[in-house]
Formats: structure tokens, sequence, C-alpha cells
């Protein structure tokens, strides 16, 4: 059983299971699940598809879920006896607008953001894109089809951020599922006055003076979750991720290691900053570096140790 119907879809599209032939030729019934967050606790939404023996089966309509979210999903099949295992969850984002695809559409990441208006999705193919992007102030996702595994953004000057989101970019902004590289003297992603989401990326091998990897300053709402962060350097604070006169970020679920200098994350002067639930292998300094006054954090829960 193998479930696809990852990415970005639109409310038209169903989820679809591939199934093997049941060896007891027995007719097979999907059930599918559709959850609103990774850890599978918010139901959204339960579908049962029609009794086939092998082959594809899909969903059936996903119009009773709201759009501009991100939900996983799972599928089972039950033979008239039992019910096998879930399969492991997929995850997609439901968009009511159209979408911007690269390079079908837009020969450019950064045509595609040029192109969209606040709400719309930039949707990636596989691929390795020799660019820099930047938001422009827009509220909009800039996400990848298939994964960071099979996405990357490199950076052409290596004197430049690969990603920026500079222009009090809103609440809903996102980045998610690239591989971001090659900045040298800049930031892997660069965020000043905004509300940036930035999940499911792989950040490596970036190096600044502050936050090789990420470098979030004067942001509020901001949300760094489940990427992988290695091989970036910082220069003097935060080779992994820099955080600097920020209110309200979330930091979890990430696996943070092998990022040289002073610390693996820096927070600098920033107010109600959650950390929990990462991973943090550091060969830096620190693995977590907390400096200046008015700094409130809570929840600093990770795994942590000194490589």
């Amino acid at each position: 059983m193998f479930p696809t119907g990852g990415g970005l879809v639109t409310r038209d599209a169903e989820l679809v299971a591939s199934l093997d032939p049941d060896p007891e030729r027995d007719l097979l019934t999907c059930e599918f699940q559709v959850y609103a967050d990774s850890t599978l606790a918010q139901l959204s939404l339960t579908l049962t598809a029609a009794e086939i023996d092998s082959g594809s089966v899909t969903s059936g309509s996903l119009e009773e879920l709201p759009t501009g979210k991100t939900y996983w999903w799972r599928v089972r099949l039950f033979d008239g006896y039992e019910y096998t295992e879930w399969s492991a969850p997929e995850q997609f984002a439901l968009s009511e607008r159209p979408l911007i695809r690269v390079p079908q559409d837009q020969p450019t990441i950064q045509a595609g953001i040029e192109a969209v208006r606040d709400g719309d999705t930039v949707l990636v193919s596989p691929g390795t894109y020799h660019e820099h992007i930047d938001f422009r102030g827009r509220g909009i996702v800039v996400m990848s089809a298939s994964g960071a595994e099979t996405t990357t953004i490199a950076a052409v000057d290596s004197a430049k951020p690969v990603v920026s989101m500079r222009s009090r970019e809103p609440v809903g902004t996102q980045l998610l599922g690239f591989t971001i590289s090659g900045a040298q003297e800049a930031p892997g992603v660069y965020c000043y006055r905004s509300s940036p989401t930035i999940t499911a990326c792989i950040i490596a091998q970036n190096s600044a003076i502050y936050g090789g990897g990420i470098n979030l300053e004067h942001t509020w709402d901001g949300k760094v979750i489940a990427n992988t962060i290695h091989g970036n350097r910082g220069g003097e604070y935060g080779g992994g991720i820099y955080l600097n006169v920020s209110e309200d970020t979330e930091i979890s679920r990430n696996v943070i290691y092998n990022n040289s200098n002073f610390a693996a994350i820096t927070l600098r002067d920033s107010r109600e900053t959650q950390i929990r639930n990462n991973t943090i292998v550091s060969s830096a300094e620190n693995g977590i570096f907390l400096t200046w006054a008015g700094f409130m954090c809570s929840a600093i829960s990770s795994a942590a140790r000194r490589a």
C-alpha cells in the first residue's frame, strides 16, 4: 500500500492509495484519515473508499476541509476480517486559489513570486534553481512539489542571502520544502521585520557573521519547524539560527547539527520564544546561547549534546 497525493492541491483533488493485490483475493476497503497537525492529534476528515481487489483507489472529495492550511493524511485497508496498520503519514497543502507552477507557468521561482498576490501559492517542481528569492512583502506560500531532498535553491552570488523575507511579510508567509545552500557571506535565509514560517527545509553549507543558516531580526510570530539545519557557520553568533530582537517565535522539531563557531542557536534580546523538541548536536562552543537584557524564553526542551 503506497499513499500518493503529497504537495499542494486544490479542493477538487483526491488522495490516492496504490494497492498491491490481496493474497487471499478478498475485496479491500480503504479508510482515509486527514489531520490538521503532524502529530495526528487533530482529526479533520475521515473518508471510506469503495471495495476493490488491487490497483489504485481514491479518497473522494476534500471539499469539507478549510483551504489555506497544511494537512497530514494516512490510509489503512480492511479485507472484511481485519485492518492493516496505518500507512506512514503524507503531507499536503490545500489551496483554493489557482497555483503558479515553476517552471511550467513561470521560468524561475522569483518570477513566480512576482506573478502572485497575497494568499497565493508558488509550487516548485524538483530540480536545482540557481537564484536568490525575495518575497517582497507578499503573504504567500512558496513550496516544493516533492520535498527538500529533490528541490534546491542554490546561491549565485555568495554574498547575498539565498532567501529573503524582509518587507513586512505577514503571518501566513511560508517557505516549505527546499534545500537552501551556498551563501558564504550572508545567511541562507534572512528575515527582517516579517512573520515567516520556515518548514521542512534542509538549510546547509551557508556562512554569515550572524546566523549562517537562518537569521531572524525584528521578526514577530515567526516559526522554524521541522527543518534540518547543518554545516552552517556563524562568524560571531548562531551558526545554525540567530534570533535578534524578535517576539513570539517558535523553534521546534528541528534537527540541528555540525553548525560551527559560537553557538548552534543564539537568541539575543528576544521575547516569548519557545525552543522545544529539537535535536541539537553542537560542534560550536554552545548549543543554545542566550544573551542581552529583555529576554523571556519558555519551553526550552531540546535533546542537546556537544559533538
